[in-house]
């Protein structure tokens, strides 16, 4: 479902180009910047909300997805000027601030339902730490319906502090599922634009 939204906002996922950084923690604070210049800039524009809403549902009748598709575009726009970015650079760093988006509205979520700011900071580093298998199904958005995926995520929510609610539970699976398309994005970004 959400893998069509992602297409319908022209956001194209790409491959790692070859050789970089092997992470975003070997990377300069100026790097880290630039990769995150969208995200930067919806927050600052107090436009993630909107940019959430419109990757998260079905619908595009109520509005969301031109309002979504200004302000992502917007925010690309300005920092493909800013950085000097190709079509490339500037979809991977779109992908990435849709997800920071995203996972920044449903981490809003998940703390109305009483989950810590520690919690979430190891739900979003749970992702490095899945299998290959794990990671692909987050990042097409197969998870939903993979009843072993789900019972082993499950579990490992649970143990990181989660509370065992399905409800609670599915949406720090979507955080997961932000995470990991971000992770593939930032590591064809860094290779890119600092190899």
């Amino acid at each position: 479902m959400r893998a069509g939204l992602f297409l319908g906002l022209g956001v194209v996922a790409l491959g790692v180009f070859g050789a970089g950084p092997a992470s975003a923690k070997e990377m300069t604070p100026e790097q880290k910047d630039e990769m995150s210049c969208v995200h930067r800039a919806l927050v600052m524009r107090r436009q993630t909300a909107v940019v959430a809403l419109s990757f998260l549902n079905a619908t595009t009748a109520d509005g969301v997805r031109g309002q979504a598709d200004n302000a992502i575009n917007g925010a690309a726009d300005g920092c493909a000027r800013a950085y000097g970015w190709d079509e490339g650079a500037r979809g991977l760093a779109l992908t990435i601030g849709m997800m920071g988006a995203t996972a920044d509205h449903l981490g809003g979520e998940l703390k109305k339902e009483g989950v810590t700011d520690d919690v979430l900071t190891k739900v979003s580093e749970l992702v490095p730490r899945l299998s290959k298998r794990d990671t692909e199904l987050l990042s097409d958005g197969a998870w939903d319906t993979d009843r072993s995926f789900m019972a082993r995520t499950k579990s490992k929510l649970v143990q990181l502090g989660v509370p065992d609610s399905a409800s609670v539970i599915h949406t720090a699976v979507m955080i997961l599922e932000c995470a990991a398309i971000a992770k593939e994005s930032e590591d064809a970004f860094i290779a890119e634009r600092f190899s």
